[in-house]
């Protein structure tokens, strides 16, 4: 058995052919990163992470690919490509993985079986008490657990860390907004229906850290076309199916489309040009140079670097016409606002030449990941323009037809990179309206848990593939699911993969949801354990304990807040019970009062053993409401009132008993 040290072998992992990336990496592997015991492997690690940055550490992982074989056979098989026919597992932070489990679907299905997963009994479902005691008892360190990807800490071995490190800010606003959740569903005392508004100022809390320099992105929906990329685990072929009928049915040129969307990197070959020309006439003219003369050396690069540009994008790409790419060339420079920064008479320095090559350096770096926004605008109608589906490649197909292209596209993400090209702004926003005004009408006529689960699937599955915002659309979504999950009784879900609801079908994701209300239970029952695993995956990263406080620290508060609130409307309760004598009412025989007052004092008292709300609500809801006021007073129907108000569970009751009243009713009568 040999050992090889992969470095950032966990992003392989996520990549949508995890299995040909090991091996096409595993044929160029170096001698050095080859050890015969683990340990070895283990300490090489360890001697990397030592002459790292804190920072760099963070954002870099390792990991082992354990081989059936000798060193000596290594090499051989590593010439001729078959090292993949002798993986045994791979090892990743100390946890190990069966080569048979690389693939996200079967890893899936191993913790499926770990938490014993069945079809899940509707009553099960239910919150049994209000959700931010239920959040409470799980321990702080996993709460992040509710809100990101199941598949990044149990598949992936990561944590809210390397989520953080991928994008700064958005780990403390998946807290806030959660605590702003939790402020929300338990202080309205008139809830309002859903609306557009209310879905982007999910978004804007959402972002709002993560888009610090980009504020026009927080809660703004999109103002042009849009895409996002169908991974391999976001797709299913019976979602492929939907999708393609759709697209067909709708017949519509500025509709859903599916195609390969190209970075072409205009702004960043422009800018590159435009640096090494400045680079290399900084260092071979004589300085210092007069203004007037910079000045025509810049417009010479400048038109150099044009021309230069559009011959090397065309060369590339023949399709694309010279006068887009000079269009968006001077849309950049005109953004950037480049020449009246350096072609500013009155700020003038002899060293310009080589600060306009280092600044236009760094906007090619930045611009070669992430291009402007015209940039985008001319990539996605491109993409359009050569879409491998859209209502008219698929007008003339039969039902056959379309779930045979279904399959293709299922096998083709797995290496071909496609996205799926959503409609244009306009239609976009109408038809979440419409989607958020029908589930207005179909929650209120819901009358089981799994009715509920069907309208929210229905209606975030159409936000989410219509992608009504720039950026954040998938975690909007995901919390807009557990937001109206909790509102209407449920326990949230922890979704394996969020992006599921992207192109799962809507049975499938009802399926899903499902089984992400087990796995919050799961959490919630195996801290412990979890716990210990978190605690291998932060490693040495310990630094991040302090950070971690800060971040979580409104949502404690929020919850630790409701809870003490909670505990002292519990406590007004038994002191009322305390007092309550058979004699308490003329009415009624003494055997009936003391029955009455006995049957309520035995479901408080299994309420204080298992704190299940839902059920001692339920038992008392199902006496007659005169007989409890004549019985055992206004003072306790009062304060139990209150509760239901305070805890909201009376949402939950309508799926397991008949209520007297409606919470409504009470809080008019009660505010």
């Amino acid at each position: 058995m040999i050992y090889i040290v992969i470095k950032n072998l966990p992003h392989l992992l996520k990549t949508n052919n995890p299995l040909q990336h090991i091996k096409d990496t595993l044929t160029k592997i170096k001698p050095k990163l080859v050890f015969m015991s683990e340990i070895e492997a283990a300490q090489y690690i360890e001697s990397e992470y030592k002459v790292m940055s804190p920072q760099l550490m963070q954002s870099t992982s390792y990991g082992l690919v354990e081989l059936d074989t000798d060193k000596s056979n290594f090499y051989l098989l590593q010439s001729e490509s078959k090292l993949v026919e002798v993986l045994k597992a791979i090892i990743i932070k100390g946890k190990r993985m069966d080569a048979q489990l690389i693939e996200v679907e079967e890893h899936e299905k191993q913790q499926l079986a770990e938490m014993n997963y069945e079809e899940i009994n509707p009553q099960d479902m239910l919150l049994t008490e209000p959700y931010p005691c239920s959040l409470l008892k799980i321990p702080g360190e996993l709460r992040f657990l509710c809100f990101i990807d199941y598949a990044l800490f149990h598949h992936y071995l990561e944590n809210w860390i390397a989520y953080n490190t991928r994008e700064p800010g958005s780990v403390l606003d998946l807290f806030n907004t959660q605590a702003n959740i939790c402020r929300s569903i338990f202080s309205e005392k008139s809830p309002e229906p859903l609306s557009i508004k209310h879905i982007r100022d999910l978004q804007a809390s959402l972002s709002f850290n993560l888009f610090q320099t980009e504020k026009s992105k927080s809660g703004k929906l999109r103002d042009g076309f849009n895409s996002f990329p169908i991974s391999r685990d976001a797709i299913n072929v019976e979602g492929a199916i939907e999708l393609l009928k759709r697209i067909k049915n709708e017949n519509n040129e500025n509709g859903f489309m599916i195609g390969a969307v190209k970075h072409f990197e205009i702004v960043h070959i422009y800018c590159m040009q435009l640096s090494n020309a400045s680079r290399e006439r900084y260092l071979s003219t004589k300085l210092p140079l007069t203004f007037q003369k910079y000045n025509e050396i810049f417009t010479e690069i400048k038109a150099s670097a044009l021309k230069n540009t559009i011959k090397k994008v065309i060369e590339q790409n023949p399709h694309i016409r010279s006068d887009a790419l000079e269009q968006i060339i001077n849309s950049f420079l005109k953004e950037s606002k480049i020449e009246e920064q350096f072609l500013n008479e009155e700020k003038y320095k002899p060293v310009q030449l080589d600060s306009l090559s280092a600044y236009t350096h760094n906007i090619a770096m930045r611009a070669k990941l992430v291009p402007t926004k015209v940039e985008m605008a001319f990539e996605l109608g491109v993409a359009r323009e050569n879409a491998w589906i859209s209502h008219t490649t698929l007008k003339n197909t039969t039902d056959e037809e379309l779930e045979t292209i279904a399959k293709q596209l299922v096998t083709s993400v797995k290496d071909t990179s496609l996205s799926l090209l959503t409609p244009d702004p306009v239609s976009a926003e109408e038809k979440a309206k419409m989607a958020i005004d029908r589930y207005n009408v179909d929650i209120n006529t819901a009358k089981t848990p799994d009715d509920v689960i069907l309208c929210i699937v229905t209606l975030v599955h159409e936000l989410e593939i219509l992608h009504v915002f720039h950026d954040v659309n998938c975690r909007t979504n995901y919390f807009l699911l557990n937001e109206q999950l909790i509102k209407h009784g449920l326990k949230p879900a922890i979704l394996y993969n969020p992006n599921r609801l992207d192109c799962y079908n809507i049975a499938s994701l009802v399926n899903q949801v499902k089984q992400g209300i087990c796995r919050y239970d799961y959490v919630m029952t195996n801290s412990v354990e979890l716990f210990k695993m978190n605690e291998s995956i932060t490693g040495t990263k310990k630094s991040s304990d302090k950070l971690y406080e800060i971040i979580s620290s409104q949502l404690t508060e929020v919850i630790t807040d409701f809870n003490d609130q909670y505990q002292m409307h519990i406590n007004n309760l038994e002191k009322i019970l305390l007092r309550q004598t058979p004699s308490s009412s003329g009415l009624f025989s003494s055997r009936v009062n003391t029955g009455m007052i006995e049957e309520i004092k035995m479901l408080f008292e299994q309420f204080k053993i298992d704190q299940n709300l839902l059920s001692f609500i339920t038992g008392i809801n199902q006496m007659p409401r005169v007989e409890l006021n004549l019985i055992i007073g206004k003072e306790f129907l009062d304060e139990f009132d209150r509760l239901i108000i305070f805890s909201q569970i009376n949402s939950f009751c309508q799926f397991t008993c008949a209520r007297d009243q409606p919470v409504q009713q009470l809080n008019n009568q009660i505010y």
